[in-house]
């Protein structure tokens, strides 16, 4: 219910808090403040509507990144010729 927040409203309400702000105290400080909180609110609103929509390019490239590096991992398990040099376990233990 409250877990999101609708770009729109913030936009609306800086929008509002810019308007009345400008009118009380006009070519202030805090009228500039509150046209930039204005000018961010509106960039957010545009960047996280990008974010939201999924970017096929993006997670294709992803996927075959990730692919190349198991193909790499198996290649090179499937070319590395170990010969164990222990005879026992002991000798395993203290890495001979």
């Amino acid at each position: 219910m409250y877990r999101s927040l609708d770009p729109t409203k913030i936009v609306e309400t800086c929008r509002e808090s810019r308007d009345s702000i400008s009118q009380r105290f006009p070519e202030s400080g805090l009228s500039r403040l509150a046209s930039e909180l204005l000018s961010v609110s509106e960039q957010a609103a545009g960047l996280s509507e990008w974010l939201s929509r999924p970017h096929l390019p993006l997670r294709a490239f992803a996927g075959l990144g990730i692919l190349a590096e198991l193909i790499i991992v198996v290649e090179v398990l499937l070319n590395l010729k170990m010969r164990p040099t222990f005879t026992s376990i002991a000798e395993f233990l203290q890495g001979s």
